[in-house]
């Protein structure tokens, strides 16, 4: 049918947007196995070398952090972004290498949109804001609030919605000499954390939060340049992301 295919290119068109905006990076590594372990934040396998680390060696926190964040099998974050110029509330829950995701992004101007990556189909579902930001308004009428299912091959940017790519695209921004300043230290959620800083000292300008247990990204500040802020967890953990409701779903393709 003509306006099914008018309807899978646009969504993929839309994919491509909610990609640009979350995310550039990833899609260049093999990919792991989906987990369902459950080491946790301050589990076995993550403490490594922790108890040996201070805030004298910030160098090191931030060696230790980085690595941990860039192994993870799976992990989750909420929070915000900048979306061209404007700031966006996101959430994710998946594995590294995208085989399971679930990721929502809302913003004033550009709508909201919800994707959830599973067992090799994709579904998509987004407000009429959304729809009419990506110069498709008549989806809105297909679609309504029913998640729109396609196959993941018609989908060009799924290695861009993945764990590994959102930790490349905020904690693998800053390297160790951009958080070389004065570490303080701050409790976030119940998590005793070292606070890694710019050379201001001060968090608003950029600033990882490290679990002293773990060693895990527990909070990821942008800096003003590249504003934004996620709250990280559920690292190595079964990502738990299921499929929309089948009474909730439009199939295409």
């Amino acid at each position: 049918m003509r306006l099914r295919r008018a309807a899978a290119a646009a969504i993929t068109a839309s994919l491509v947007s909610l990609a640009a905006a979350c995310s550039t990076g990833g899609g260049d590594s093999p990919p792991d196995p989906a987990t369902g372990a459950a080491s946790g934040a301050t589990g076995p396998g993550s403490t490594a070398g922790a108890g040996t680390l201070d805030a004298s060696n910030p160098a090191a926190i931030f060696a230790a952090a980085k690595a941990h964040a860039e192994a993870a099998r799976s992990g989750a974050f909420t929070g915000t972004i900048d979306d061209q110029g404007e700031q966006a509330k996101v959430s994710f829950a998946g594995t590294r290498d995208g085989s399971s995701v679930d990721v929502m992004k809302a913003a004033k101007k550009a709508g909201r949109v919800h994707l959830i990556s599973l067992g090799g189909t994709v579904y998509v579902q987004a407000d009429k804001t959304f729809w009419n930001q990506q110069n498709v308004p008549f989806l809105v009428s297909l679609f309504g609030d029913q998640f729109v299912k396609v196959p993941a091959g018609v989908v060009p940017v799924l290695d861009q919605l993945t764990l590994k790519a959102f930790v490349e695209k905020s904690i693998g921004t800053y390297s160790a000499s951009d958080l070389s300043g004065p570490v303080t230290e701050d409790t976030v959620d119940g998590v005793d954390c070292w606070v890694l800083t710019t050379a201001s000292g001060k968090p608003a300008d950029g600033a990882l939060y490290v679990s002293k247990a773990s060693t895990d990204v527990v909070r990821w500040v942008g800096t003003p340049r590249q504003p934004g802020r996620l709250e990280f967890s559920r690292w190595n953990q079964n990502p738990g992301v299921v499929a929309p409701p089948a009474d909730q779903v439009f199939s295409i393709g």
